[in-house]
């Protein structure tokens, strides 16, 4: 017997996990709101109430000061946790001294509660749990019919709602509304502040109806765009490329800015040297270094330092009269493209310099050009190897 009692809670307690994480949880904020009709009640209840001057020594128990109560609410809930409500709750006190005097009066408390569910706050809400505990206080008018005197009041408690179907539930609510002492027509017995207060305390058992929209929803769960989803993933892939691409760039850019610094080194010691002495030893061409013309990646057509780099190379070549040709090669880094592709891609690029030379001044019959793609890596790193080597050919 115990086992099968132990199996019933442990599938009842799966079942309601499982319910649970069907839905989101639903607090403050995620959830939809409903329009002004939604959610509004209809409450009545009957019960006793007891009502005690606090700090009065010559009360009698409360269970000789206990009378009938009624309430009628209308309620409203603006969210799954706060709600509001306007209350009509009364019917008679009554107080008895020790002497056996009894004072008894008819009265009426209208007021207005601020509703909190304290179950939705810290477990979430879920529209068909058995139990909720709701919290309320409030303030209003309380009106004695024997005196026909008014006076406003406070009150605070607590609902506990038992949920019997979708429409109704069954409460079980205990308020304490703090008063004036003299509500029963007679003076407080001293001027202490705890003996200037009074409270009539309600125990009421009734029932609720929740009229339709009952219900809150959480907010729509919405799920990514698989075709946007693969957008951005190639728009990081084609991003993580870029980046690897400029770097390559700027790798170039550092060896082509090495390259005309090494250029203009050697045209500005051409020019301090004596032409006699160029002529005579006819050697300017053997201590001339080679020079390297670098390309972006699939490119064939100089940009513009590239450009500078190749006038530069022609303005030293003018300043001598010795009889020179050149040898351009075109080379393609390995790690891009096919092998035919890496091919006719570096001689386009040996053509292009060649253009360049002879644009600026350079006979074409002295240029010689080579081509050999990927199949020679000369400069070791492969995107460096974009490039066009020039070295001279000596005639004599």
């Amino acid at each position: 017997m115990k086992k099968t009692l132990l199996m019933i809670f442990a599938l009842l307690a799966v079942s309601a996990v499982n319910a649970q994480n069907e839905q989101p949880t639903i607090r403050w904020g995620n959830y939809t709101p409903n329009g002004f009709w939604d959610n509004w009640e209809l409450s009545a209840g009957v019960g006793a109430n007891c009502f005690v001057k606090l700090g009065d020594n010559e009360r009698t128990p409360f269970k000789d000061n206990v009378d009938l109560s009624l309430n009628f609410s209308v309620n409203k809930w603006f969210s799954p946790i706060v709600g509001g409500r306007v209350q009509l709750l009364g019917y008679s006190a009554s107080t008895k001294n020790k002497q056996g005097d009894v004072a008894s009066w008819r009265f009426m408390y209208l007021h207005y509660d601020q509703l909190f569910n304290l179950t939705n706050w810290f477990c979430g809400y879920k529209s068909d749990r058995f139990y909720n505990a709701v919290f309320f206080v409030g303030m209003g008018l309380m009106h004695n019919f024997k005196n026909t005197e008014d006076e406003f009041a406070a009150s605070f408690g607590l609902q506990n709602r038992f949920r019997i179907c979708d429409a109704w539930n069954i409460d079980l609510e205990l308020q304490s509304v703090i008063q004036k002492p003299s509500f029963d027509g007679v003076p407080a017995a001293n001027s202490k502040l705890i003996t200037r207060l009074a409270t009539d305390i309600a125990v009421t058992v009734g029932v609720t109806y929740q009229f339709k929209t009952r219900d809150w929803q959480g907010l729509p769960q919405c799920k990514p765009d698989e075709g946007l989803v693969k957008k951005v993933k190639d728009l990081e892939k084609d991003n993580d490329n870029n980046k690897r691409a400029l770097q390559e760039v700027q790798d170039i850019n550092e060896q082509l800015q090495a390259e005309l610094d090494k250029a203009k080194a050697a045209l500005k010691e051409q020019m301090n040297k004596k032409p006699e002495q160029n002529l005579a030893q006819g050697d300017f061409i053997n201590d001339l270094p080679s020079f390297t013309v670098f390309f972006n990646i699939g490119e064939s057509v100089l940009n513009d330092r590239a450009q500078q780099i190749v006038k530069t190379i022609v303005e030293i070549l003018k300043k001598t009269d010795v009889k020179m040709k050149f040898l351009l090669t075109g080379y393609s880094d390995k790690e891009t493209g096919s092998h035919s592709l890496n091919m006719r891609l570096s001689k386009k690029r040996a053509e292009s310099v060649r253009d360049a030379f002879v644009d600026n001044g350079i006979a074409a019959e002295k240029i010689n050009i080579d081509y050999k793609g990927d199949t020679e890596q000369p400069l070791g790193k492969g995107s460096i190897n974009r490039c066009v080597i020039i070295i001279e050919q000596d005639t004599k």
